[in-house]
């Protein structure tokens, strides 16, 4: 999000917990941070009209994927051991007749692995592009939280909690949408991995542009149980594995075979660095009865 540097001088308070924040900088972004609860963010944090005419207009995971077909169809294929990994998880907590909502959905690969185990399925994504291809496929991609009005059972954020403009407005607004026995699970960047403190604002993560937040294990799980979730489980990962890289070279392979798509040297190079340095908090949770004070 292209929003121009603003001096600030007195930070508000810390939107999760009221605590007094300080200033500092990662490379050339100011973050405000909470000493009381761990929650890192921008200094700025772009208005809801800025990150709607982002999203709905220039945001893409990968710029080369909206451009074809066959390159979203390839990142499709590398992603399916880790789809169906999360969707163990789920299905170990709650198994069909279930609805599922992502929020982020992008073109809805989750949701297209997760009908086919019986679920019914229902995506947010401010992406105007997103939204028809996943519309091409059957999936109903709603572009605001708002627009959302049936009762859900499972809601899963997968990188897209450190997008919004107040994550614990988002959270919450989660857990009214769910049933009495809801669950919710989110993965987001770990602000706090060796990785992380160790590349700074080189970290592959670290994208200022897009993320508003900044998330570590504790500050996480934090703003879920202030939202009135209890935490089942959290731990810091590495979201991609052995068989990860292993469906990722068979895509390259086949897509670049019988489909033409190439796969640059750059872009190779990107994904192993993905595949290194990419580390994310990983929490599931069910919903509680009341929001913590």
């Amino acid at each position: 999000m292209a929003v121009q540097e603003k001096q600030v001088q007195n930070l508000a308070p810390c939107p999760v917990c009221g605590g007094a924040r300080r200033k500092y900088y990662q490379g050339e972004t100011a973050l405000a941070e909470c000493p009381q609860c761990g929650l890192i963010a921008l200094a700025v944090i772009p208005t809801d009209a800025e990150r709607t005419a982002y999203y709905s207009q220039k945001y893409a995971l990968n710029h080369d994927i909206f451009r074809q077909e066959t390159a979203a169809e390839m990142r499709r294929w590398s992603r399916m051991p880790e789809q169906i990994k999360l969707l163990r998880d789920i299905l170990a907590l709650k198994q069909p007749p279930a609805t599922i909502l992502d929020l982020g959905c992008d073109r809805a690969p989750f949701l297209d692995e997760a009908r086919r185990f019986g679920y019914t399925v229902v995506g947010v994504e401010p992406s105007e592009s997103a939204r028809k291809d996943a519309g091409k496929i059957g999936i109903p991609v709603v572009p605001h939280i708002d627009n959302i009005k049936q009762v859900v059972d499972i809601a899963v954020l997968w990188h897209s909690l450190e997008h919004t403009g107040d994550p614990l407005a988002m959270l919450q607004s989660l857990h009214t949408l769910l049933s009495s026995d809801g669950i919710i699970a989110i993965r987001v960047p770990d602000f706090g991995s060796l990785w992380s403190r160790l590349l700074k604002h080189r970290w592959i993560w670290f994208q200022p542009e897009n993320h508003c937040y900044h998330f570590t294990v504790q500050s996480l799980k934090n703003v879920v149980e202030r939202a009135g979730f209890e935490v089942i489980t959290i731990r810091s990962q590495r979201p991609s594995n052995g068989l990860t890289r292993k469906a990722g070279a068979v895509a390259m392979k086949s897509f670049g075979r019988y489909m033409g798509e190439k796969t640059s040297l750059k872009r190779r190079l990107a994904i192993l660095y993905q595949y290194l340095t990419g580390i994310e908090v990983y929490v599931i949770a069910k919903k509680g009865n009341t929001a913590r004070r």
